[in-house]
């Protein structure tokens, strides 16, 4: 039976309760919103004890649908203000369906200074320990220490010491698939620094024994459906993701204007740069050292995104080196070099913060002349002082948003307090009017709009596909990764197939965007009753008057037709 685990730090206690027969088509990021909107004050103070915690897998979660046991966490956002839910690949989520956990809520905050992990044992039992032992240490070092105590068999949810420091921009790391490597986060909004402020460290996860099997409804309908699913991914464009992961989006964004390029500066990569990190060069690089490309961050993807890149001396370095990361600490800092850029992501992840949010804060500290553009010296000094909680390393822990305000910079990239991510909304209108109008602040998975979809620096239609596909993100992050989605939905029978051989139930596809538009509204309502209003939904003026040297491109979006993004109802 799925169920639900209550957490009450303040008294030390966990309740168990049966998962409500009507949630049953609630899951990942329909249930952390609402969850957060029945338990929180909208007004709460983020890192407050009126503010949840939640761990959320996907409704398919414990069933062999592709990345179907994905993991959101949801939160009132200490950096954004707003309702928030990030989520994560790996192997958290997926053994929280083998558990059939299907959230788990962690409440108020504890007496004293101590810190605590929580752990679901084998038998599927919860249990909150001192975690004292662990305090202090960073994800890579606290991986290898939980392993040695609680065996290798084991997924979990943890922060560095970015989180104990309640950083703006830390994050949700779990581990990856095989590796056991803490490299997938759940890396916006500052859930990291929600789970600092409960004092808890570590969520430890244990493989059921006996073995789970799920109970599904009608298992040859289910398997046929997973057949079918692979069989049109095989069809489908993003298979050419397994070749480099989604790095190899690079050149394509750097020769359309639209990876951001000295703090969104608007200026285009020189072509020696760019071909520094092209994909086909960072992919042999990779290759070439014992690395590995088209790897699973949980078992049963389809997607083969993640990738696992070594260092000059040929050892493991890092792992699922992403877009975001690559461009966000990349050129947006000026930087070109691949081992420099591999080396920053392995620091936030072992902290535990957004790369995302890294490489703006840098980006605008470089910009502001505090660090020397692309100094590779400086860099790691400023991640040594980040690790040590010193100097201007631990200023960037504000989040670009407050620590550009401090600093009185000029050109902050960001929307609702968190920093945009690496698509420039001058070139790539449609997902600047995602950034404009999201609920969690700027994020592209909140609602990519394809470069595809006409000239991407026109407004024609840019502010309705925003709204299909905000609407799109949300349904896809009730089921699964973005990578897997894509070819489940190119055929319209499968989702409802799988739900039908999961629980035996029939459901319309109409029924599902019913839910991604309830959604959509309850995160906007909480939002409006914490104090947000239609003009907080907007990029930065700096992208209105400053043009990107790609066809001279402004964001040119009237407050109108912003809004008319936000009419979800339309849709369905």
């Amino acid at each position: 039976m799925a169920r639900i685990f209550e957490v009450a730090m303040k008294s030390q206690t966990v309740k168990e309760s049966p998962f409500p027969e009507e949630w049953l088509l609630y899951g990942g990021r329909g249930l952390t919103t609402k969850l957060v909107c029945e338990m929180v004050d909208p007004n709460a103070d983020p890192l407050g004890p009126d503010n949840v915690l939640l761990f959320c897998p996907h409704v398919l979660a414990g069933t062999v649908a592709p990345s179907g046991s994905r993991l959101s966490v949801g939160f009132k956002s200490p950096m954004t203000g707003t309702i928030k839910e990030s989520n994560a690949g790996g192997m958290f989520g997926y053994m929280l369906g083998l558990q059939a956990v299907r959230a788990i809520i962690v409440r108020n905050k504890p007496e004293g200074e101590g810190w605590w992990l929580l752990h679901i044992d084998a038998q599927g039992a919860m249990h909150i320990k001192a975690a004292d032992k662990y305090a202090g240490m960073n994800n890579y070092e606290l991986q290898t220490r939980l392993r040695a105590d609680f065996g290798e068999s084991i997924a979990t949810g943890t922060i560095g010491v970015a989180g104990e420091r309640l950083y703006h921009c830390s994050s949700v790391i779990t581990t990856e698939f095989k590796t056991n490597h803490p490299n997938r986060a759940a890396g916006r909004g500052g859930g990291g620094a929600v789970m600092g402020s409960r004092r808890l460290k570590a969520i430890v996860v244990d493989q059921p024994a006996p073995p789970f099997k799920y109970p599904y409804a009608d298992r040859d309908l289910f398997m046929n459906t997973l057949k079918r699913h692979k069989e049109s991914h095989e069809k489908h464009p993003l298979m050419g993701i397994q070749f480099m992961g989604t790095s190899g989006n690079i050149g394509n964004t750097a020769r359309s204007g639209m990876l951001p390029v000295r703090n969104f500066s608007g200026e285009l990569l020189e072509d020696e740069k760019m071909s520094r990190i092209e994909p086909e060069l960072m992919r042999e690089l990779i290759l070439e050292r014992g690395g590995k490309v088209a790897q699973r961050c949980m078992p049963g993807c389809i997607g083969l995104c993640s990738n696992e890149i070594h260092g000059k001396d040929h050892k493991f370095l890092t792992g699922s080196l992403e877009y975001e990361t690559v461009a966000m600490c990349g050129p947006n800092c000026d930087i070109v070099d691949f081992d420099l850029i591999a080396e920053m992501d392995r620091f936030c992840d072992d902290i535990g913060i957004d790369t995302i949010d890294f490489g703006a804060a840098l980006g605008v500290a470089m910009d502001s002349g505090l660090v020397p553009w692309g100094d590779e010296a400086a860099v790691r000094l400023v991640m040594d002082e980040m690790y040590r909680g010193v100097g201007l390393g631990d200023k960037l822990g504000l989040g670009a948003d407050r620590f550009g305000k401090s600093i009185g910079a000029k050109r902050i990239p960001s929307v609702k307090g968190q920093a945009i991510s690496a698509h420039d909304p001058r070139t790539n209108k449609g997902i600047g009017v995602t950034f404009a109008t999201s609920s969690m602040g700027a994020d592209h998975t909140a609602g990519m709009v394809h470069p595809g979809a006409g000239d991407p620096t026109s407004k024609n239609d840019k502010a309705y596909l925003s709204m299909l596909n905000q609407l799109d993100s949300v349904v896809q992050d009730y089921y699964m990764c973005t990578f897997n989605w894509g070819s489940a939905v190119a055929d319209p029978t499968i989702i409802p197939d799988y739900l039908k051989g999961a629980f035996g139930i029939d459901v319309a596809t109409k029924r599902l965007n019913e839910l991604g538009v309830e959604t959509l509204l309850a995160e906007d309502d909480f939002n409006r009753r914490a104090g947000f209003r239609p003009e907080d939904d907007d990029v930065p003026e700096f992208f209105r008057t400053q043009k990107n040297e790609f066809k001279d491109a402004l964001f040119d979006f009237t407050p109108e037709e912003l809004q008319s993004a936000k009419q979800y109802s339309l849709l369905l």
